[in-house]
């Protein structure tokens, strides 16, 4: 019988996961990560495991988790970029600290409630696209896929809440969220100003030729692809085209300047044997549509070359790559 843990959160999908796993024969271990001062769901996922008879552990990654993830999210933002913080706690905390955890008590697996397929050797996008969450997970190695299990990769959302409610693990006071987990208002830049304990600089907003047009409240409380919210009047709309941290500058333009065929991307993970050149499905961001594009690796970079202009690539979002079957290849981050 082997012994798998499952990540808990206290809510549905998890829930379900864990429950399959059980169904399934696994001897299951419910870890619940402590990642915060407050942590409001570990009632319920303690609950959970008292109801699915499994064992439940709540395991400490504080530390780790503002070393590698807040912090990295703060530092990001200081340097012009947009960070996907999700993408980097599913390689180091979720499937790393956790991971290294699960491994120490004897479990051979690590499962999650992520809607994605594994079959031991790759990643692939979840049956149910409308909930698939592979993108997040491009930077896992091999060595960490080889332990994954995603319960829930071939059911749909419906199905999953069906069950839940069959076995009376349905919360109707909890909502799902898309907001980042230690942002959960979704006030990044409220964040930023109480963990980094400074303001942001004001500086100036400049067209791409270097021209003044107005003053801004720092480089780090605006996002590529920006309209509303600018307070600059101009002939026609406006939008956030790149920033330069160097120099606390926002570069505005036309909505037509957002579009770019070429992207270059660093920091690659290659989950998939691939050559130098070769034609792949790209999403430059997680509810992107893939877009077909020639990948030309030199080294820990590339360059996609997309059919068709994409909009608003963002500086330190992820590219990633696919490819026709939906089999996760790898990515990189955004230049």
């Amino acid at each position: 019988m082997p012994k798998t843990a499952i990540a808990i959160s206290g809510g549905v999908d998890s829930a379900v996961a864990a429950l399959k796993l059980r169904d399934a024969g696994h001897e299951v271990v419910g870890l619940f990560m402590l990642l915060h001062e407050d942590n409001p769901e570990l009632a319920a996922a303690q609950s959970v495991c008292e109801r699915l008879g499994i064992e439940f552990r709540a395991v400490d990654l504080r530390d780790e988790f503002d070393r590698e993830i807040k912090h990295s999210f703060a530092v990001s933002y200081d340097n012009g970029e947009t960070p996907n913080p999700c993408v980097e706690c599913n390689k180091k905390i979720k499937f790393g600290a956790l991971l290294d955890y699960a491994l120490s008590i004897g479990c051979t697996k690590i499962a999650t409630g992520h809607y994605a397929r594994c079959d031991g050797n790759s990643i692939s996008k979840a049956l149910y696209a409308q909930k698939d969450q592979s993108y997040v997970l491009w930077q896992l190695s091999h060595e960490q896929i080889e332990h994954v299990v995603f319960p829930l990769g071939a059911m749909t959302k419906p199905e999953v809440k069906a069950i839940a409610e069959q076995n009376g693990l349905l919360r109707p006071d909890k909502k799902e969220s898309m907001d980042i987990c230690f942002i959960p208002d979704g006030d990044y830049r409220a964040f930023l100003n109480k963990y980094t304990g400074t303001e942001p600089t004001p500086g100036f907003f400049t067209d791409t030729s270097g021209h003044i047009l107005g003053k801004h409240c720092g480089h780090r409380c605006y996002t590529v692809g920006q309209r509303r919210g600018l307070g600059v009047a101009y002939e026609h709309p406006l939008y956030v085209l790149s920033k330069d941290a160097a120099s606390n500058s926002v570069i505005l333009g036309t909505d037509g300047e957002l579009y770019k065929t070429e992207v270059l991307i660093d920091r690659c993970n290659w989950q998939s044997d691939v050559g130098n050149r070769f034609d792949a499905y790209v999403k430059l961001r997680f509810r992107a549509k893939d877009a077909l594009a020639r990948i030309a690796i030199d080294g820990t970079s590339a360059t996609l070359t997309f059919a068709e202009p994409q909009r608003a690539p963002s500086k330190g979002q992820s590219a990633v790559v696919y490819d026709e079957t939906g089999r996760l290849i790898g990515g990189g981050i955004i230049l």
